[in-house]
């Protein structure tokens, strides 16, 4: 039985969204070619956004290179430990204001969210796994990369082949296992705002 099996979606929806995980185990010996991670940069550049703004940009590295040093040395201890077999990690950033009038957009990371799902969701169904990291160093990057303050830096964002799990430290290995969700009524309402 695969390890999402477990997960039960109260009404129909595709497998591919139950069946996504976010692991920490990958296997440092299968690299991802450039091809295959070009198809999921395909699937996040067509999302939508508002005015079609496409306010998302991506910086890509892989592992061996400077940039990726860079990034691993800006994570905090625990993501450090377990990213040294990730063969890919990403920045996923948002400019704040719209290309053409430089006028502050509310939208920006909600278009962002869209297109680092449709870049996930592409990873998953060519077998890839991913894990986005919000510890991180946010000045320390910024500096580092040379990222403007028009842009907001939103995650980190692991790449790679799904690895065994037996190398994980303890701590790591009892996360390894699918999440829940919270049910629809506690997430979803009509007419009125619940807050719970």
């Amino acid at each position: 039985m695969e390890k999402w099996k477990n997960r039960v979606a109260e009404y129909p929806v595709d497998a591919e969204f139950i069946s996504r995980v976010s692991t920490r185990a990958y296997d440092a010996h299968k690299p991802v070619t450039k091809e295959t991670l070009m198809s999921c940069f395909e699937a996040a550049r067509w999302a939508p956004s508002s005015y079609n703004n496409q306010p998302w940009r991506y910086v890509w590295t892989e592992k061996g290179s400077e940039t990726y040093k860079i990034m691993t040395d800006t994570m905090v201890e625990f993501n450090r430990m377990w990213c040294k077999d990730v063969p890919i990690l990403l920045v996923i950033c948002t400019r704040k204001a719209f290309m053409d009038k430089d006028t502050p957009t509310t939208t920006g990371s909600l278009d962002t969210g869209s297109s680092y799902m449709s870049f996930v969701l592409q990873a998953h169904k060519l077998g890839l796994a991913t894990h986005a990291m919000a510890g991180f160093d946010n000045d320390k990057l910024r500096e580092a990369m040379n990222i403007p303050d028009i842009y907001t830096i939103e995650a980190l964002l692991a790449v790679g082949y799904p690895g065994k799990t037996d190398h994980l430290p303890k701590e790591m290995l009892e996360r390894e296992k699918p999440t829940d969700r919270r049910s629809l009524d506690q997430i979803v309402n009509e007419n009125t705002f619940i807050y719970n």
